[in-house]
């Protein structure tokens, strides 16, 4: 059994998910530890298996030439995925969820709590516009990006797309609010009621403000 449980969280933190290994080593040790005191099972497994250790940072910007060797992709899924990626803000769970919906991006905010199912809507800017074609997208799972990022670039990860976008708007102008709005953020106190007046073509206009070399 602890060879099982550290398979697990060695497989999370070989995807490069430290985070999420660091969770599932949480729950299973609460787990077994309410077995062993009701007597289910003789000891904790998880008592020799090491818990793992996950330091939380916010990303590392990508430069523009590190853009563009993401966005040479060798195929179309690939290539649009890197580019919804960097130019929308999405976690690299959101992707799978991603939709069109006339002249922005639908998405499920995957950090929503008490069970409230909740999407965002992140406008197509011009910096994304070039590589949304037709009335579908053309997505790939993150699982199949995660190790095409680290063999072009070894030292960024998925997340960091998600840190360029945030980056990048704010260094072309756009408001931090409507940036947080974007990116699925909880705005709290009177930014959190002033957010939802914004309009589809406020949110959409202040987009078109993303265009840079």
């Amino acid at each position: 059994m602890p060879a099982l449980c550290k398979a697990l969280v060695d497989k999370f933190r070989a995807d490069g998910r430290g985070r999420t290994a660091q969770e599932v080593y949480s729950i299973m040790s609460i787990i077994f530890r309410s077995a062993v005191a009701h007597g289910l099972i003789d000891r904790a497994p998880l008592a020799i298996v090491p818990a793992p250790k996950h330091q939380r940072v916010n990303g590392t910007v990508l430069t523009a030439d590190e853009e563009r060797l993401l966005l040479s992709a060798d195929r179309a899924d690939k290539r649009q995925s890197f580019a919804i990626l960097l130019y929308t803000g999405l976690r690299p769970n959101e992707l799978a969820t991603a939709k069109l919906d006339g002249k922005f991006i639908v998405a499920l905010n995957s950090k929503q709590k008490n069970g409230v199912v909740a999407y965002k809507k992140i406008p197509i800017t011009p910096m994304l516009a070039p590589y949304i074609t037709g009335d579908k997208l053309l997505l790939c799972s993150y699982k199949i990006l995660y190790p095409h990022i680290k063999r072009l670039l070894p030292n960024h990860t998925l997340k960091d797309t998600r840190t360029t976008f945030a980056t990048r708007c704010q260094q072309c102008g756009i408001p931090a609010d409507v940036v947080r709005v974007y990116m699925g953020h909880s705005l709290g106190g009177v930014l959190g009621k002033s957010y939802t007046k914004f309009t589809d073509s406020y949110l959409y206009e202040q987009g078109q403000k993303l265009l840079y070399t």
